[in-house]
């Protein structure tokens, strides 16, 4: 009731009041600056926060409750109200806010210990900090238990347990001259600077483990955005609370805010484009965490006997070791079909350390699988370059997510199967890997494409006289078919081939028992018929489709053919990212939603969000929010 009646309608009114008196990139910036809500900003403005490390003033953080908290104390103690009033009704609005965003587990920790501070500041109590986020946390973890998962809640308590306890040592450590200067601007630059530092060090590796990237430029952005983000954050708060009452004066606030806004775009952009601001990395183990970890401590506060720090050298040297042996991979063949919804996109890597892609999923205005999918895989697993790029046929869910890997990756070369397409989205395509000089080449059946070692593939189809007959007029049926071999392990990628294209296969080769098949078109009805399936015979078989999609794959009809043959049926909508692994001579299928040992490709967050979903609305702390 309270939030239907008065949140709602409160969050309302500020975005209205936002839209009213500020255009362009500065009404969307500002209302994710204040409420967290940051759908509405431009894509390349969202990475360039995300390069600089600033997407923390995009996410409704402790940050901002803090400057909230300053800016209200400061203009309750204007009126001269007493001291338990101020405190009173700045808490009593630090409350409201936090449900205006939607009880992000940041602004509630940063709220409670808002509560707690003030609640100090009433009682002339010294409060500690790390006491204080103590509270916090056994508070949330009280009212929703599944907060320990969610990646805001993480990067909050991390990054202010930093702050607190890491930002003094750093302080301590600098030369004295510098740490301990009496000129006002030299210490305030200082301070920041170890601030964002210090934060950055505490959340290196869960940033890692979820985006995949380390901002090197974070502490100077944030240096110059600082002062920027205060002074956005208090004319926005002076704008939406002069809005109801006089929206000529919000204007004003409207006015210099746009300013404001306009430099924070600014900094974000121009700091984005300074070389090696930011570095892709893979997705440390926990085993490299807990040791990132240790050493930090170990440095920061080293023990003062020299017998315990030689210990803890040592220690610290086996335990590295030990490490790396234990979680050392062993030399085998890895494809993994991932989950793009509605389209392809399989990854392959071999013993010997070669990379294939083939298929890049979907690309639509709101969507691209080679953005939010397929990248993060190769930042995740540490691939700087894929060997080659197949692409079975022209049609945009399976190359539309490829544009963006072309800007972000090294390939080697381009093979399809001669097929071109004539819409905008495959010219630029095309123009992507043309533009740089990408090696290209077409292969027909019979066509062997080796990348050394032991893996062998064959180009089954199509063939020139198919191509000649019906290439151009049927995509589908013309998919680049291929046949991967490691040893006694085999794989069959067909892409989208329907009827004819299967009757095809079927009479240009006798019986070729195949290991796994990649199910052609996504499970349609019109694929997988009993004779294709007949000749492959395989022991499992993969569908990447999307969940619910409009087509209604894969049809029931196919599954039960699949499963009639003897083949274990996977799909990507139920298991998300399936993993096979082989030695030559064996094989093993992991799924990524059944906890899987080879889920750790994909951030916590995403898939506690696609394993839990229920469990997150069941929680009591939206239901008292009334969001369930």
């Amino acid at each position: 009731m309270f939030h239907t009646s008065v949140i709602l309608p409160l969050r309302n009114n500020i975005e209205h009041t936002i839209d009213a008196t500020l255009d362009g990139t500065a009404a969307p910036l500002l209302k994710g600056l204040l409420l967290g809500r940051k759908h509405q900003l431009p894509e390349d403005l969202t990475d360039a926060f995300s390069i600089t490390g600033l997407t923390h003033i995009l996410s409704v953080s402790g940050l901002h409750v803090g400057l909230l908290i300053f800016i209200l104390w400061t203009l309750f103690s204007a009126l001269r109200l007493p001291r338990a009033a101020v405190a009173g009704a700045t808490f009593g609005v630090i409350v409201v806010y936090a449900f205006l965003t939607q009880l992000a587990p940041s602004v509630v920790r940063a709220s409670i210990m808002g509560g707690l501070f003030l609640t100090g500041r009433l009682l002339d109590r010294q409060t500690d900090g790390l006491n204080m986020l103590g509270v916090a946390g056994l508070i949330i973890l009280m009212l929703w238990p599944q907060a320990v998962f969610d990646l805001g809640c993480q990067l909050s308590f991390v990054a202010t347990a930093s702050i607190i306890s890491v930002y003094p040592r750093l302080k301590e450590l600098l030369p004295t001259r510098i740490g301990h200067s009496s000129v006002r601007w030299v210490s305030g630059i200082r301070d920041a600077l170890l601030v964002s530092a210090a934060a950055q060090l505490g959340t290196a590796p869960i940033i890692a483990s979820a985006f995949y990237q380390i901002s090197i430029i974070s502490p100077l952005a944030n240096l110059f955005a600082g002062p920027l983000v205060f002074a956005a954050t208090a004319l926005g708060v002076l704008g939406v609370a002069t809005g109801p009452i006089s929206l000529a004066v919000a204007d004003l606030f409207g006015a210099s805010n746009g300013f404001i806004l306009a430099g924070m775009v600014w900094v974000a952009r121009f700091f984005a484009e300074i070389p090696f601001a930011s570095l892709s990395v893979p997705a440390p183990s926990l085993f490299l965490g807990v040791l990132f970890y240790t050493v930090g401590i170990a440095v920061l506060w080293p023990p003062r006997d020299r017998k315990i720090r030689y210990g803890m050298g040592t220690a610290g040297l086996l335990v590295a070791v030990g490490g790396w042996v234990f979680w050392a991979q062993p030399a085998e063949l890895r494809i993994t079909v991932l989950d793009v919804g509605q389209g392809d996109a399989i990854f392959i890597a071999t013993p010997n350390g070669r990379t294939m892609l083939i298929d890049g999923g979907l690309r639509t205005p709101d969507y691209d699988a080679g953005a939010r999918v397929v990248l993060p895989f190769l930042r995740a697993h540490g691939y700087r370059r894929i060997d080659a790029v197949f692409l079975s046929h022209p049609h945009a869910d399976h190359y539309g997510g490829m544009t963006a890997l072309f800007d972000e990756i090294e390939v080697g070369e381009v093979i399809t199967g001669g097929m071109t397409g004539d819409t905008p989205l495959f010219r630029a395509w095309e123009t992507a890997f043309l533009h740089r000089k990408i090696r290209y080449r077409a292969a027909l059946a019979g066509d062997r494409i080796g990348h050394g070692g032991e893996v062998d593939i064959l180009v089954l189809h199509p063939s020139f006289e198919f191509m000649d007959t019906h290439g151009v007029e049927h995509a589908n049926d013309a998919s680049l078919t291929l046949r991967l071999t490691y040893g006694g392990f085999s794989m069959l990628f067909a892409g989208d081939v329907e009827e004819k294209g299967e009757r095809a296969l079927t009479a240009g080769y006798p019986a070729l028992p195949t290991s796994i098949v990649k199910v052609p078109h996504h499970g349609s009805s019109t694929s997988s018929g009993i004779s294709f399936i007949e000749r492959f015979c395989p022991k499992a078989a993969v569908i990447s489709v999307g969940a619910y999609n409009a087509f209604r794959h894969p049809a029931r009809a196919v599954i039960e053919r699949y499963g009639k043959a003897g083949a274990q049926v996977y799909r990507t909508d139920r298991s998300g990212a399936v993993t096979i692994r082989s030695d030559g001579k064996t094989f093993t299928i992991d799924e990524m939603l059944s906890g899987s040992s080879h889920s750790d490709w994909i951030s916590p967050r995403r898939a506690f969000e696609r394993i839990c979903l229920t469990e997150i609305f069941r929680s009591p702390i939206l239901r008292c929010a009334g969001l369930s």
